[in-house]
């Protein structure tokens, strides 16, 4: 007999905001029982509701890591889920792996494979009972998925071979592609729907776009879209007590990028015209003074590392001048 599990609303913490990755922040979204749930409905259920938030077990053990024996050798293999649970539906369970890729690296089928293989060997080892695996990529990349699905389509087989081969398939959903009609929970709705309408940084938005959406999808959106004066401004409002206002800091990150534009365009020219740009824009990043060294410093400067600065002064790793000596001259204080 399962256990009946109370559902509660989980809030993310607003530390892991400022110190993880979009991993890490959708591990913590969906730990709410309600988001996971209504997201198997949505994507394996196509919207059927077969799934409630108490037919879902979080798992807090992500470990698949196990031990293969090979001769008086083990070959270690080291693997963790990014979100597993126990989900129970028409009186049989399986077990939920969701996998979260912002990039689509092309190996996607060998790992998904071998992170259910990992488990059901885990399990046959420890005379456990072995569920069946589902396991969800969800693809947050703005592109589309060009990469192979199946191990069919990552090796070449011949004809001949296919109908004895095993063959392997994931199940890959983009984001940017979900109909967020197939979902029911308010927050699934919102992230949905603000990640595609915020695809493009051109989409005119109005204020009726973001009434009640939640600070956690709020982030979320942000990190996802690459949007960091959202992520920025939420926090700010949250930890003095406030509300996030998705339109204020939507406003300001499209200003952001189109300077980030700006810039990017300008420093293709030549290495004098690089140095040039980033010196005289230096105060929109960083808190300066643009002392005659640092002025020295940059004007010196090949193209390569120029092309560096840039980009760690545009994502903010940048914190002073201090920080852009010691990237330019290889200092090991720098870390980056």
């Amino acid at each position: 007999m399962r256990q009946k599990v109370k559902y509660r609303k989980r809030k993310i913490h607003l530390k892991s905001h400022i110190l993880t990755s979009q991993d890490a922040l959708f591990k913590e979204y969906f730990r709410d029982e309600g988001h996971l749930s209504d997201f198997v409905n949505g994507t394996l259920f196509h919207g059927i509701k077969k799934l409630s938030s108490t037919d879902v077990l979080l798992n807090q053990n992500t470990d698949m890591s196990t031990a293969i024996p090979n001769g008086d050798l083990y070959l270690s293999l080291n693997r963790y889920r990014d979100v597993l649970a126990t989900c129970f539906a028409n009186n049989s369970s399986f077990l939920l792996g969701i996998e979260n890729e912002s990039s689509v690296k092309g190996d996607e089928v060998l790992r998904i494979w071998l992170y259910d293989w990992c488990k059901y060997f885990i399990d046959y080892q420890n005379k456990k009972i072995m569920n069946p695996i589902i396991t969800i990529v969800l693809c947050t990349s703005s592109s589309c998925w060009t990469k192979p699905k199946s191990l069919f389509e990552l090796i070449d087989i011949p004809d001949d071979f296919k109908n004895i081969v095993n063959n392997f398939k994931i199940k890959v959903y983009n984001l940017y592609d979900l109909d967020k009609n197939l979902f029911h929970n308010n927050d699934n709705q919102d992230l949905i729907r603000l990640t595609q309408l915020l695809k493009n940084r051109g989409t005119d938005i109005s204020d009726d776009s973001f009434d009640g959406v939640s600070d956690d999808v709020a982030i979320l959106v942000g990190t996802i879209t690459g949007m960091k004066e959202i992520v920025t401004l939420c926090l700010q409002k949250m930890k003095n007590g406030g509300k996030c206002n998705m339109l204020e800091s939507i406003k300001q990150s499209n200003l952001k990028f189109k300077n980030e534009g700006k810039i990017e365009g300008k420093i293709e020219g030549r290495i004098e015209g690089k140095a040039e740009t980033i010196i005289k824009l230096l105060p929109t990043y960083i808190e300066c003074e643009r002392s005659a060294s640092i002025i020295e410093i940059i004007g010196q400067s090949t193209g390569g590392k120029l092309d560096q600065l840039t980009a760690e002064l545009v994502s903010g790793k940048i914190k002073n001048e201090t920080d852009i000596k010691c990237l330019i001259q290889d200092k090991k204080e720098y870390i980056g």
